[in-house]
């Protein structure tokens, strides 16, 4: 199975500073629930991160599809995965840092950033999650710690894209070149996908899991939907 040829996928990118004086009315898009679990948060940046993420979701949904934002029905997939009422559109969202991406695509699609922290032990990781190349690409690289995250959200974003948690063995994703085959017992996450990583910020990684072959990336500031 290969990539799916007419698919498309577009990933925006929004930091939170380009954003803080449009919070309230990115607030208003919500629904009454995902107010009601902004509320929630006790640290602001955490609420931020969820208002900036769920409200401009719904503007590029609804931009796309030409409909209120504000009045998008969503709905519950497997594993709790978000689906949007009535239409065979797909997307996902990750936040970290700073940084909030969501990616919308033509097939299944996951998204992960990651801020790499300057200290964070990563060895641990290696030696239970990794397989022996993509330790060695990580241990080997001029920048190991970099190199680890771009590893370490191209597995996430494969696990995004499928909404099944593949926990038993991540060792059998390798995703050290990129673009692999993913071995057949391991749940839906079957034929080819394209993993890319990319950089967000110099404090930041992410990648961009689909299997379409077609990718582009937009950096969203106010005022662009």
């Amino acid at each position: 199975m290969g990539f799916l040829q007419n698919a498309t996928t577009v990933v925006y990118m929004l930091h939170t500073r380009d954003h803080a004086g449009q919070m309230a009315d990115i607030y208003r898009l919500l629904s009454e629930d995902e107010q009601k679990h902004a509320r929630r948060f006790v640290k602001n940046t955490d609420k931020t991160l969820y208002i900036l993420s769920h409200g401009m979701l719904r503007k590029i949904l609804g931009a796309r599809l030409s409909q209120d934002p504000a009045h998008l029905a969503f709905r519950k997939e497997k594993q709790g995965k978000p689906a949007l009422e009535g239409e065979k559109i797909h997307f996902n969202i990750s936040h970290s840092g700073e940084v909030v991406l969501i990616a919308v695509s033509d097939t299944q699609t996951g998204v992960d950033v990651e801020y790499m922290k300057p200290d964070f032990d990563y060895e641990e990781i290696l030696a239970t999650n990794f397989c022996g190349r993509e330790s060695k690409a990580a241990r080997s690289a001029l920048d190991g710690r970099k190199m680890f995250y771009r590893l370490w959200t191209r597995k996430e974003a494969l696990l995004k894209a499928d909404g099944i948690g593949l926990t038993d063995d991540l060792t059998k994703i390798d995703v050290s070149d990129g673009v692999r085959e993913i071995p057949e017992d391991l749940y839906h996450l079957k034929g080819a996908w394209n993993t890319m990583s990319f950089t967000a910020d110099e404090h930041h990684v992410g990648c961009i899991a689909t299997q379409s072959r077609t990718v582009s990336f937009v950096r969203l500031r106010p005022g662009d939907l």
